[in-house]
């Protein structure tokens, strides 16, 4: 991968991610029924966590 293309990228995660997590909210709330109010506003991971394999389980 050239710098460039990793520079660019590691300044647009966030919004990759806040993106992402909203719509795996909306599929959640789809598929299993959950209410918002019981779904984090925000990711509740940092980018790390998720890159690093360091999610619970």
């Amino acid at each position: 991968m050239s710098q460039n293309l990793r520079h660019c990228l590691k300044h647009r995660l966030p919004d990759i991610v806040a993106g992402a997590y909203g719509d795996a909210v909306i599929g959640a709330e789809r598929e299993i029924g959950l209410e918002r109010s019981v779904i984090p506003d925000v990711c509740p991971w940092t980018i790390d966590e998720a890159l690093n394999g360091s999610l619970p389980a």
